[in-house]
This record gives structure tokens, C-alpha cells and sequence, in this order.
């Protein structure tokens, strides 16, 4: 299954936002799935984006706020027409803000457990990377590669991920 930020609210066969159920919530039961089998000072790392903070990104047209209804984050009408992309940035932005908020939280819970104390959780922006999901959006706002230092191909986000896990990555929890 595919998604795009600039098509509109999409949903997951379960009727979950797609963005919030790929960015966030599959990533987050990979984590507690895999939790047990992580080094004892592995390092967990979630991807994050500028996106987060209100005000901070470039295409942002409504800013990202935790909704009073958390049920909000995961069902959405459909998008007004003419405001597909700037909702789906906002969907994108709130999907990374959980991320964030989640980061904080496994934290806080893992230091309660001795046996998992010395597992740290880590939320980075890789900048931007080039991906097709974004090209309409990009194309209609002028915008490319060459003119945004922002704007990274993926070896370079792999390479920046690699700088802040530290030696061994690659290893499930070896980063340490």
C-alpha cells in the first residue's frame, strides 16, 4: 500500500489515517514486539521530522496540535478540495508529534525497569529525504533538491542515522 501527502486522507484496512497508522502506531508495535530481544544498552530510534513543531516547516498550512479528541489523530473526514495537501501535512505533522510524544513516554516507562533501564529512545530528523510521496507537492510549490540544502537523497539520512546510533548499527538494538 502506497500513500501521499497531497491526495488526500487515505486509510488503513482497518480505517485508521494511513499516515498516523504507518509513522506511528506500526512502528510503535514493532518496538513493544521486538522490546525483549533489544541489547541491554541498545538504542531505539524514531524517525521524526521538522514537521513536529508548529512553525518550523516550510509547507506547513495548518500547525500540528494534539486534538482535545485523540480519536481525531487516526479518523478523518474526507479532505475539502483545494486543501488535500495542506491537511496532509498536517496528518503528517501530527503523526510525527506522537512519534515524539511516544519517544518521551517508552522512555519514562523503560527507566522503571531495571532490566530494560539502560535502553535509551531517540528521535532524530533526517532532514528531508526526496521521496516520490511528496513529488506533486514539491512540483506544485517550485521547489526541488537542488536549491533546498534541507533536501537529503537517502544515503545521506543513512549515513546521519548511522552518526547518532553510534558503533554497530544495523544490529537489532546494537547500538551502543
Amino acid at each position: 500500500m502506497t500513500w501521499s501527502l497531497n491526495s488526500g486522507v487515505q486509510f488503513s484496512k482497518d480505517r485508521l489515517e494511513l499516515g498516523m497508522a504507518v509513522n506511528t502506531l506500526a512502528h510503535f508495535n514493532l518496538v513493544l514486539r521486538l522490546l525483549g530481544h533489544v541489547e541491554e544498552r541498545g538504542r531505539i530510534v524514531f524517525l521524526s521530522s521538522e514537521s513536529h513543531w508548529p512553525g518550523k516547516a516550510g509547507f506547513e498550512v495548518y500547525p500540528p496540535v494534539i486534538p482535545e479528541d485523540m480519536e481525531e489523530l487516526v479518523k478523518y473526514e474526507k479532505d475539502v478540495p483545494g486543501e488535500e495537501a495542506g491537511r496532509g501535512f498536517l496528518r503528517y505533522g501530527l503523526s510525527k508529534l506522537a512519534g515524539v510524544m511516544l519517544m518521551y513516554e517508552l522512555n519514562r516507562r523503560l527507566q522503571k525497569q531495571p532490566a530494560l533501564s539502560n535502553i535509551r529512545v531517540l528521535a532524530v530528523d533526517p532532514g528531508g529525504i526526496l521521496a516520490n510521496r511528496c513529488a506533486l507537492v514539491v512540483e506544485n510549490h517550485h521547489w526541488n533538491s537542488s536549491l533546498s540544502p534541507a533536501s537529503r537523497e537517502m544515503v545521506q539520512s543513512q549515513n546521519e542515522y548511522q552518526r547518532w546510533c553510534g558503533k554497530g548499527c544495523g544490529r537489532l538494538g546494537g547500538c551502543g
